[in-house]
């Protein structure tokens, strides 16, 4: 970390640069914000990420709980904080946030600015004071500087501190899985002979799989796209969490949990807000069996819905499913260099 910071430190660089986010002509993608982000904020929002001294007693980072092989979630059921105190819900994914509008499994916070300050001062994730958290950045031997050079204030806040992390978090971007390529020549941007070679035979799978893939209507897939929806899977009679009851003190709310994305799936296990299933095959048969029917469940899980019946489903076509949700696995991001530990 030291020689980076030394190279920046002589290069004679001044001022900031702007961060673009680069998508390929292929990639389809619908609601994308479009956040104004600089490669100085975002690579000191990567720093702080990753840092430990952002805990109370310099254990645990943000990355801990949000790891990058595991497309930013935690492989535990229930992540371990400080101290060894446990969490009560599993962590979440921090992919393709941009057109998010609430985060959290309860949605408590309307933005990532606000979001990312809530864990570091956590009793049982990071416990660290806001005030200690400025205290401890200003006698770093490096952060000052960052600091200075990403936003020409010598002066570090809360604020800058929350919009560092949240660029970092708006910069990890998964978008080269190959189900994108697929989705590009479903909907005419490439044509089948442009995908790699490597990729060509994943195309009868995916165009077998389109008519029984029954998540679309819940979850994202391929595009970016805001994941605001909240919605009791039927996961308990009398719900123990409260879930998105405690934003809107609406009874029907009680229980709800946001919806996440699916991509990147079969590195983000267990699963649901409290990492209750281990595998997808639990997941499926809980929707297919499962599902304990309530006042406030979703239509979209009943004959009555619209969209998925996924009781109808045999086993066969499950594994179709699997086969083909594979195939939004982005390695690429799971391993780029510029999401990954700075120190």
């Amino acid at each position: 970390m030291i020689s980076w910071f030394r190279s920046l430190q002589y290069s004679g660089y001044k001022g900031t640069r702007p961060y673009i986010l680069d998508f390929p002509a292929w990639f389809v993608n619908t609601n994308i914000g479009k956040p104004v982000l600089t490669h100085e904020a975002v690579e000191l929002g990567r720093f702080l990420f990753y840092d430990k001294s952002l805990s109370s007693d310099s254990s645990v980072a943000c990355a801990n709980c949000h790891q990058q092989k595991h497309a930013f979630t935690d492989p535990q059921r229930f992540s371990t904080g400080v101290k060894g105190r446990v969490g009560r819900r599993n962590s979440m994914h921090l992919v393709n946030l941009l057109s998010d509008q609430r985060f959290f499994w309860d949605g408590r916070a309307a933005s990532l600015e606000e979001q990312v300050l809530m864990p570091i001062q956590d009793y049982l994730e990071m416990d660290l004071p806001l005030d200690e958290l400025l205290t401890r950045l200003a006698k770093h031997p490096i952060y000052p500087a960052l600091f200075e050079r990403a936003y020409n204030s010598k002066q570090i806040t809360r604020k800058l501190v929350a919009d560092a992390l949240a660029q970092f978090l708006k910069s990890i971007i998964s978008h080269s899985a190959p189900a994108d390529y697929l989705r590009a020549v479903d909907v005419g941007k490439l044509k089948l002979h442009e995908i790699p070679p490597p990729l060509q035979k994943h195309w009868p799978v995916y165009q077998k799989s389109l008519g029984i893939l029954n998540c679309g209507p819940c979850h994202t897939l391929a595009d970016i796209h805001g994941q605001n929806m909240f919605e009791d899977t039927g996961l308990e009679a009398v719900s123990k969490d409260a879930g998105y009851y405690v934003v809107t003190g609406n009874e029907m709310d009680r229980g709800k949990f946001k919806v996440p994305s699916v991509r990147n799936w079969s590195v983000t296990a267990p699963y649901m807000h409290d990492g209750r299933f281990s595998t997808i095959e639990l997941v499926i048969d809980h929707y297919r069996r499962g599902m304990i029917r309530k006042p406030n469940i979703s239509p979209l899980y009943t004959h009555g819905g619209s969209q998925i019946i996924t009781e109808t489903l045999t086993d066969a076509q499950v594994a179709s499913m699997i086969a083909v949700l594979e195939l939004y696995t982005d390695e690429k991001m799971l391993t780029d260099s510029k999401y990954s530990n700075p120190f």
